[in-house]
């Protein structure tokens, strides 16, 4: 098919469907081409659908919290116990809460060029999937910050432990004396 320079439609955008010399056959190449755009468009953008509840519940972690114990002396505090998770999924301690303190940080002691250093652990710690996070003396643990004095005959301290995936845990932790 030869074309007139005046027929030349090479410099329009729309030039594949003007040398179609009927209307009708236009139309039917424009929306078959709009068809394929539109459907192409779509593919690389379709989104998986979001995984169903028991899936997810497979994927969780399985938090176990055993023998916490604080012992709490008159500026600072400390809290133990050894977390358990039996999912499959690891988790991380981010944020500890007590009514009794004004504030809960997570320390690590460390032995550095041979001195024994408490080192702060901001980023809290994590409980691997399967695994064990054992929080002790002379190794991870919890400070508290300026607890109040336990009340009399007092046998507990309620401690709320904030996860990153599993939130917030309580657990009330057994009082020790500093000899125990």
């Amino acid at each position: 098919m030869f074309l007139s320079r005046a027929q030349d439609t090479s410099r329009h955008p729309d030039h594949l469907i003007h040398f179609l010399p009927h209307p009708k056959a236009r139309a039917l190449v424009t929306l078959v081409l709009l068809a394929l755009a539109l459907g192409t468009s779509a593919c690389g953008t379709q989104e998986s659908p979001p995984p169903r509840s028991e899936e997810v519940a497979k994927a969780a972690p399985k938090l176990e919290i055993l023998q916490p114990s604080a012992h709490l002396m008159p500026n600072m505090g400390a809290v133990y116990m050894t977390i358990v998770n039996n999912g499959t999924a690891a988790d991380r301690l981010v944020r500890i809460e007590s009514p009794l303190a004004t504030g809960a940080e997570t320390h690590e002691t460390l032995e550095q060029d041979g001195v024994m250093r408490m080192v702060p652990r901001p980023e809290g710690f994590e409980i691997p999937a399967g695994g064990t996070v054992t929080l002790e003396p002379s190794g991870k643990h919890i400070m508290l910050l300026e607890p109040s004095p336990a009340e009399e005959g007092a046998s507990t301290l309620p401690v709320t432990l904030h996860f990153e995936t599993s939130g917030p845990l309580e657990v009330e932790a057994r009082l020790r004396a500093l000899t125990e």
